[in-house]
Formats: C-alpha cells, structure tokens, sequence
C-alpha cells in the first residue's frame, strides 16, 4: 500500500513539472512588422508553433511559424524560415548574428514505442549560413572548412583551429560558443 501511494505521489508531481509551461521574457514580430513584447513558452517537442501572453495574468495565444516573422526568448533570437527540409522545425536560432549570419534549426525525431503515445526526442541540429533565412546554405561535413572560412572572418584564430582539425564539424556547439565568447 504504501508503494503504491508513492507511485502515485511521484506519478502526480512528474506530471505536474511536464504539464507546466516555462515563460520566458521575449516578443514576437508579426508579420507587419509589428513587436509584441510579453512571455513566451517554446515547447521543443512541439515544433511549429510558440505561446505567447502579454503578462502573468493575460490569456495565452498559440502562434504558429505561419503567423510570425521573428521572435526572441530572454537572449535567444529566432527567425522562421519555410525551406522544404525545414517545413516541419521552422525556428532558426540565430547563432552568429554578423552580416554573413549562422543558424542552428533543432530537428526532432518521434520515436513511438509499441502501443505508447509518441515520445520526443532531439534527433540532430541543422546548422545553416547565410544574409538572411531565405537564402540560406546548410553546412555538412562537406562543406564545413568552405563555410567556417566564410562564417569566422572576424575570428581567424579560431579558423587556424578548425583547419588544424581541432574543432570538426562535430564540434559546431563549441565552435559558436567559442565565437560568442569575448577576448
């Protein structure tokens, strides 16, 4: 008995935690170009669409990638870009924010065990350069010394790195993270 009311105590406060939005300071940009300041709550497993409210006591709007042009969360800054092998994740986080700016689109995988609702799962990100999201070039093993060369002109010691193969494509995480992180 008392094994079970713990199942059951652990099974509501779990569901409590992962039923709850996280809100986050941001704004939106609609698609006049119009900022809406306010909350917003991304669920990544969820992709698509983002929630937003004007304060703590205003009604919650879904707002899907269609809707919006750009929005941020805290220092995070998104933009939506409608490319084919994008159409499903459309929220490109931009990453290196220069002329030549770099992206990263977190792409999720469902993966639904037998006779179970789908689980989420981050599968992979897609990492892509460009001037802006609509003309956009992805980065892949192939060409990742083309496109570091082009992305890092401001940081040639860290381009010296990744052509001495100290950073691979593997590493792009450290390699923004590097880039992003003062002298």
């Amino acid at each position: 008995m008392r094994n079970l009311l713990l199942f059951f105590l652990f099974a509501y406060i779990i569901g409590n935690a992962y039923g709850q939005d996280k809100w986050t300071k941001g704004a939106y940009y609609d698609l006049k170009g119009e900022k809406h300041k306010g909350l917003i709550s991304r669920q990544k497993s969820t992709p698509g669409f983002i929630k937003f409210k004007a304060n703590d006591e205003s009604t919650i709007s879904k707002l899907w990638s269609t809707n919006i042009k750009c929005f941020t969360v805290g220092l995070d800054s998104f933009t939506i870009r409608y490319a084919p092998n994008l159409q499903q994740y459309p929220f490109l986080r931009v990453v290196i924010n220069r002329a030549l700016k770099m992206y990263v689109s977190k792409q999720v995988m469902a993966s639904t065990p037998a006779k179970s609702t789908p689980q989420y799962q981050y599968n992979t990100d897609l990492y892509c350069y460009g001037s802006n999201p609509d003309n956009l070039t992805e980065i892949k093993s192939t060409n990742f010394l083309d496109a570091m060369d082009k992305i890092l002109t401001t940081k040639p010691e860290l381009f010296k790195k990744i052509k001495l193969k100290e950073y691979t494509f593997n590493d792009m995480e450290e390699i923004v993270m590097r880039y992003n992180t003062p002298q």
